[in-house]
């Protein structure tokens, strides 16, 4: 297996980052600053084979693709946490805040058509697409005429990239617009017509396998890139969205067993089995209580460290702090645990958009606290006068009224960062997009579905449970489950993957989202009755949400200058 690389924060190392040269790509491929990439028309003295002459440029071509997909419009915060809530599981919080901004709309189930989140995110998903069509165009007359394995290896990658922002687009819009070329005038963006999700999916497989069948496994790869297993891993979730609602193709959960047992009998994945105690310190950045200092896996302690390790996240989206803050997401920042600004004698602040729920915390069995405790961050910090105090959550709070926050998402720590950035909104934080523990809970789900090899995903599913209880995952234990069933799954994967932004369509492949959403909002409620709904930060799904809002509607940004998009759906996925 590929040894680990720590890189370095606040422009330390820059070796295996790769949204470099972002002007010089936005130049090349037409898409800087684009805000209705469909509308866009690509300039006319580019041609792609002109420009794409080596590994290098091919190179190039790549990153103008992750450039679009790390940006905070997309992975970097609303496609990430900030657009994934609420569910059964955690719910969005802003205090004291503006409940019309676009962000808490959404959350709220009060938005429409000109909602800006979601039109951000949907222009750089575009811009995405448009700069995988224009790098895969650009790169195939080399890939066809050279043996250059940097070369197989970009194209295969773009390949892989637009599969994995088709797929993040169609979960949320269903029908949308299929582009697999460069859109090369105005006039034909203003024809373009959605696409049934079926063939939508069908493109996904497409690009997803032939990325599968031409990367190469990730202990032969590039450090932090897409590799076979990521392509794999992608590809199954694929087919098990495509399997559940609404498409309910059943023959796809065949598809997403083999692809996971593919990735499962190469050997090439693992679950990171190491715990570590962290150590109280006394300089106040870590404060002073030992229980909120348990034993920490080492699978969550490198994104803090910035270790870009594929042993188990087998591919993220990598960040760097800089000055310009174009390599940064909101990871840690936004997505993590409270913590008080340096200002304010704290680490830099930390925050809590997506806190998880107390009949979350409480669903856990008895026997797995230790998941609980670091997935659960059960304190705040509140600096005040040079020092950083950190507060018990259920009883404590600034104004002194019951804490009705929320639970801290412990797997983003930014105060266990070796150096934070010097932006309270930024940071250098990874977001992981697919792990190994995901694989092995999709191969139950699978061969639960199929009846094969049930006995197997039953042993896969006790694979990550020992790992969470901090056991021999290959020995069975007392904790293990006896039997695979499909409400096992279901809450095996709220409590492994919490926080990974996958819950919300999670419940909507099952059919489950507004019966899960409304007995989450009762229990809320009931815990928290002397709070009135209509208070600032007491954002909670259940109080609005409507069928039509397991999708988002197409953005009256794109529709606009483009009605016929609207042509097969005058409803707009039923906000109008």
């Amino acid at each position: 297996m590929k040894s680990k690389n720590k890189r370095g924060h606040l422009g330390g190392i820059l070796e295996n980052r790769l949204f470099r040269l972002l002007v010089l790509v936005a130049v090349f491929t037409g898409i800087s600053s684009c805000e209705d990439s469909l509308q866009e028309e690509a300039p006319s003295e580019f041609d792609s084979s002109d420009f794409y002459k080596d590994a290098a440029t091919a190179e190039m071509g790549v990153m103008g693709i992750y450039n679009a997909i790390s940006h905070e419009d997309f992975y970097g915060r609303w496609m990430s946490y900030e657009l994934q809530g609420p569910t059964d599981i955690s719910r969005f919080n802003r205090s004291n805040r503006d409940r019309n901004a676009a962000h808490g709309q959404v959350n709220d189930h009060i938005f429409t058509e000109d909602n800006q989140a979601i039109s951000q995110a949907w222009a750089k998903g575009y811009e995405a697409i448009y700069a995988a069509n224009l790098a895969i165009d650009g790169i195939r007359p080399l890939y066809e005429t050279t043996s250059d394995e940097d070369i197989k290896f970009a194209y295969a990658e773009a390949h892989f990239l637009r599969g994995v922002v088709y797929f993040e687009m169609v979960k949320k819009w269903g029908d949308i617009p299929l582009k697999t070329t460069t859109i090369e005038t105005v006039s034909e963006a203003k024809v373009v017509a959605r696409t049934p999700q079926v063939e939508i999916y069908e493109q996904i497989e497409k690009d997803l396998k032939f990325a599968a069948e031409n990367l190469p496994w990730a202990s032969s790869g590039k450090l932090g890139r897409a590799s076979k297993g990521a392509a794999l891993g992608m590809l199954t979730r694929a087919y098990l969205a495509w399997a559940g609602k609404p498409i309910e193709d059943a023959t796809k959960y065949e598809d997403a067993r083999l692809a996971a047992k593919e990735i499962i009998e190469s050997g090439e994945h693992q679950l990171l089995t190491d715990f570590e105690f962290i150590e109280p310190t006394a300089d106040g950045f870590r404060g002073d209580r030992a229980e909120m200092f348990d034993n920490y896996p080492e699978l969550w302690w490198n994104i803090a460290l910035g270790v870009t390790d594929d042993t188990e996240i087998m591919w993220a989206i990598q960040y760097l702090y800089t000055a310009n803050q174009d390599d940064s997401g909101w990871i840690g920042a936004w997505h993590g645990v409270g913590t008080a600004d340096k200002s304010a004698g704290g680490p830099g602040r930390g925050d809590n958009r997506m806190p998880l729920t107390w009949s979350f915390y409480d669903s856990f069995e008895a026997s797995d606290s230790i998941r609980r405790d670091y997935s659960c961050f059960l304190f705040r910090s509140r600096g005040s006068g040079g020092v950083n105090a950190w507060y018990d959550l259920p009883t404590n709070s600034s104004e002194g009224t019951p804490y009705y926050w929320g639970i801290g998402n412990g797997k983003f720590r930014r105060y266990l960062m070796p150096e934070v950035s010097e932006n309270n909104n930024k940071e250098s934080m990874d977001w992981p997009v697919i792990r190994y523990a995901d694989v092995l809970l999709m191969y139950a789900e699978a061969a639960l579905m199929t009846g094969t090899d049930v006995a197997d995903g039953l042993e896969k599913l006790n694979m990550v449970r020992r790992r969470a209880h901090n056991l021999p995952v290959n020995t069975a234990s007392a904790i293990d489950k006896g039997s695979l069933t499909l409400d096992v799954v279901i809450d095996e994967r709220a409590w492994e993957l919490c926080s990974e932004g996958l819950r919300k369509h999670d419940l909507i492949r099952w059919g489950i989202l507004k019966e899960r959403i409304m007995a989450a909002g009762a229990a809320f409620e009931t815990r928290w009755s002397a709070m009135a709904p209509a208070d600032n930060g007491f954002y909670v799904g259940h109080l609005n949400f409507k069928d039509h809002h397991v999708l988002w509607p197409i953005p009256n940004s794109e529709f606009v200058p483009n009605p016929f998009i609207l042509s097969t759906d005058p409803t707009n996925n039923g906000y109008r």
